[in-house]
């Protein structure tokens, strides 16, 4: 194919003509700067006439380079708004949408948000796979993942979604036997259980300006996943240090189980979704991202 029917120069031209610089529109095109003052010169040569003049300053656009700007531009707009057409409507007909997180976050808020998306869209279908570890999508073939805390992977198709409150929990049956902690010192006298999976983070308790970190070589039980470790606090088997108040709000209303040192706080946890490049240009994909956006203060221990 000649420079002057392939459509990525033209697309290169338009780019360099908006920014005037060949160096500024490689990097919106992601490409390398030698490789888009190649494919220029090769288009100018196939044309027979420069679309620009050349300073040290800026690219500036010669008078067939201006015509073609007009002319070229308005096609490739109108091209690019029937593809975006076209994908709208495949998009109406039918969508897959893969999505990785953590158990406790997909099956007690992703799952019951993706069920209720599916009632508003219902040409939609979700594939969710369980990982607590930091996923990157664009590396995975997944659409979306969702990050939690410090190990959020940073790209411009990462979005902040909120926070979530934390909780150090026991069951009353536990407590009354063993006795409650005064003060975090205590806890040392306790059994005591963690979650550590990738997506932990240095466990710190605050109170009125004093903060406390357990030392996690005293944890009798610890779990990459939450599920264990609830269930076990459940059992009246000891004390869970932290576990996502989502998770635990109902257990603690009904009185399974019971805050420890509630005066003494965590910092909130914050929660990313993270898009791969593809997926961000999906229109049901990005709807859901709202979806969850502003579903996310709606559940107790969920913080903007």
């Amino acid at each position: 194919m000649t420079n002057e029917n392939d459509l990525s120069a033209w697309r290169l031209f338009l780019k360099i003509a908006e920014t005037r610089s060949i160096g500024q529109a490689a990097i919106l095109l992601d490409m390398d700067a030698s490789t888009a003052s190649r494919k220029l010169n090769r288009l100018e040569r196939e044309l027979g006439f420069p679309l620009f003049t050349r300073s040290t300053r800026a690219m500036t656009l010669t008078s067939e380079g201006k015509k073609a700007f007009q002319r070229i531009g308005h096609a490739i707009r109108g091209f690019d708004s029937s593809l975006t057409e076209l994908r709208s409507h495949s998009e109406s007909a039918f969508s897959d949408i893969t999505l990785c997180g953590p158990g406790c976050v997909v099956e007690h808020l992703i799952a019951p948000w993706a069920a209720e998306f599916c009632a508003l869209q219902p040409c939609v279908r979700f594939h969710f796979v369980i990982d607590d570890a930091a996923v990157d999508p664009n590396l995975s073939g997944i659409d979306m993942s969702i990050q939690c805390g410090a190990t959020a992977i940073g790209s411009e198709q990462t979005c902040f979604i909120g926070h979530f409150s934390r909780k150090m929990v026991a069951a009353p049956s536990y407590l009354k036997d063993a006795g409650s902690p005064r003060q975090p010192e205590d806890l040392y006298e306790h059994f005591l259980m963690d979650y550590d999976g990738q997506m932990a983070d240095s466990l710190m308790f605050f109170k009125e300006g004093k903060h406390f970190r357990p030392d996690r070589e005293r944890v009798m039980i610890s779990s990459s996943s939450t599920g264990p470790v609830m269930r076990l606090a459940l059992q009246g088997k000891g004390i869970l240090l932290t576990i996502p108040e989502f998770m635990c709000h109902e257990e603690l209303e009904s009185g399974d189980l019971v805050e420890v040192l509630p005066d003494w706080t965590q910092a909130n946890k914050a929660v990313h979704v993270m898009l791969s490049r593809q997926a961000s240009r999906r229109a049901k994909v990005t709807a859901f991202v709202e979806f969850i956006k502003s579903q996310w203060t709606s559940v107790q221990g969920l913080v903007e």
